[in-house]
């Protein structure tokens, strides 16, 4: 009974008509956006963030858009902006689409209440807007190592690592980010294949997700780079996901230690920049386990341990 009752739910907000609904907070978050991307003006990659944004729910496709598509699917609302049903073939994600002779900034709805949050994600899904003109577009990098006991256990690390950076200063923050390049190099010599797919996912969930941060926050970006990254160190899948968590700190840490390095990316990942400045080497087995020891691995292993013998043990009929 209860299944019928969501799916009578679904189909009846579907029926809804567009202009009997509240889109306030999508009008007040295109023009956050649209401050955001004025005040960045083109400086952080030399292109404009500014674009149509388009709101839609995964469940009813219902979607609201801040212009008016050129097929003429949506329709003048009231509060303003535009509203409809998306067709079946349009995908709704956090990304860029290529729909109706636009391409938009879609973001899933609802939009988050919280106004950093919403500004956050808007920066970054108004990034992936422009990311392949500028050289860098969406991956489909395979990471199923990160999902891996060991993968795991150092991604971990690395992210506590990268935590401890953004909350430090001065050497103490140096020496973090190097504890952090030094778990990822580890990773990346006992899985072959893992750099090249890192890297795919560094440079696009990673750098959407900088920008967010950066854009976002104008003020202490730091603190919440730090706090997302501690959200991230229990998710149980890591694999799609880590880069939305790592990209903010390796981004911010290049800010302070090598501006410009937006424009040297080439091929690399943002993280690949900071290892000449910091220093940063491919351990030893005794120096790797001192660092790790920082960090509480013996708890992360554990804890890593327990999950995957829970994921290997056979279900009851």
């Amino acid at each position: 009974m209860r299944w019928a009752l969501a799916v009578l739910a679904v189909l009846l907000a579907a029926a809804r008509p567009a202009a009997a609904q509240d889109f306030s907070r999508e009008a007040a978050a295109a023009a956050e956006l649209q401050l955001m991307c004025a005040a960045d003006a083109g400086r952080l990659w030399g292109e404009s963030l500014c674009g149509p944004l388009l709101v839609a729910s995964p469940d009813t496709r219902q979607a609201w858009a801040s212009q008016q598509d050129q097929a003429g699917v949506l329709l003048r609302q009231s509060q303003g902006g535009w509203a409809g049903a998306l067709p079946a073939d349009v995908p709704v994600a956090n990304s860029a689409v290529d729909w109706a002779g636009l391409r938009w900034i879609m973001v899933v709805g609802p939009l988050p209440e919280e106004p950093t949050q919403r500004r956050v994600l808007l920066a970054g899904a108004a990034w992936r807007r422009i990311a392949a003109a500028i050289g860098l577009p969406a991956s489909r990098a395979d990471a199923s190592h990160l999902d891996t006991e060991r993968g795991r256990t150092l991604l971990r690390l690395e992210m506590r690592a990268l935590a401890t950076a953004m909350l430090s200063r001065a050497r103490a923050r140096t020496e973090a980010g190097r504890d952090a390049l030094a778990f990822r190099m580890a990773r990346w010599n006992e899985f072959p294949g893992a750099a090249a797919a890192e890297a795919s996912l560094d440079r696009y969930e990673g750098l959407a997700a900088y920008t967010g941060v950066r854009l976002g926050l104008p003020d202490n970006p730091q603190i919440f780079a730090a706090r997302t990254l501690d959200q991230y160190d229990r998710r149980q899948a890591l694999g799609r996901t880590y880069a939305a968590a790592t990209g903010p700190a390796y981004g911010l840490l290049l800010d302070e230690i090598a501006p410009g390095w937006r424009s040297q990316l080439g091929s690399h990942a943002p993280a690949d920049l900071l290892v000449s400045p910091l220093r940063a080497a491919l351990l030893s087995g005794r120096d790797l386990d001192r660092a790790m020891e920082r960090y509480g691995a013996a708890a992360i292993a554990a804890e890593e341990r327990a999950r995957a013998s829970a994921q290997s043990a056979p279900t009851r009929q």
